[in-house]
């Protein structure tokens, strides 16, 4: 467990939380609407889990059989069955929850709290969320409760050369490298990085003779891209059933 979070036992559920001082004091006052971030929650977590996942009119419930393991509250609160059975999938689900939750705070708040964006021939309500080396990255709320984020060049308030995300982390990822925040040959795609994490297992399960400061470091690294990719454990599966299907065919 990451040595920064502390617990606090609610029946037979733990939470989970950063300490509130690495919060500001502006930012744990901010208010969300709680149906809207439980319904984005939920969306993506349905996609992305193998465990049922149920949305309620106040938090979200993930089950591993018959067994609720985790509840997400309606201020993103995070709880965890407490039992030691379930150790292991709440552990391996933590890091996936708990960016989840991150990020659809994230950009609700700057949502809410980001300027119209305005320019020319641009009809459609979107908000500028970042600007930047002529670049910005804008998002907008449709009728059915979706976002969609945008990058553009942005130049004489005219723009250009629309990218288009559902996916609110993959739009920063593309402002940064629009805006020359990062140099392009340090930001890795997610296919990328899945390619990269199985690179790396393979490394660690060949058998090869590695000091332990390489193979702890590789491990580290093996969950670093893990974490970092929304959609692991669909791309996993698939990877799966296409081994079989391959087997299969021999």
């Amino acid at each position: 467990m990451n040595k920064k979070l502390n617990s606090i036992i609610r029946g037979n559920f733990y939470h989970r939380k950063l300490p509130l001082f690495l919060y500001s004091k502006k930012e744990r006052m901010e208010k969300m609407n709680e149906k809207k971030f439980l319904q984005q929650v939920y969306g993506k977590l349905e996609n992305q889990l193998k465990q049922e996942v149920k949305l309620a009119d106040d938090s979200i419930e993930i089950s591993e059989g018959d067994k609720v393991i985790s509840k997400i509250d309606s201020k993103g609160g995070i709880f965890y069955a407490a039992g030691k059975q379930f150790s292991n999938i709440v552990n391996k689900l933590h890091g996936k929850i708990e960016n989840d939750v991150r990020n659809t705070k994230e950009f609700l708040k700057v949502m809410d709290n980001s300027p119209e964006l305005t320019a020319v021939d641009l009809n459609a309500p979107y908000k500028k969320l970042l600007e930047y080396n002529d670049v910005v990255l804008a998002g907008t709320e449709h009728s059915n409760g979706s976002f969609e984020f945008v990058t553009w060049d942005c130049k004489n308030n005219s723009l250009d050369h629309g990218h288009y995300y559902e996916d609110y982390e993959r739009a920063k990822e593309d402002f940064v490298k629009r805006a020359g925040l990062l140099p392009e040959n340090q930001i890795f795609s997610a296919d990328e990085r899945f390619e990269l994490y199985r690179c790396v297992e393979d490394t660690l399960s060949a058998g090869f003779e590695l000091s332990s400061e390489v193979e702890n470091m590789l491990a580290d690294v093996k969950e670093k891209l893990k974490e970092s990719i929304p959609d692991f454990d669909k791309r996993l599966t698939t990877l799966d059933e296409q081994d079989q299907q391959q087997e299969q065919k021999m």
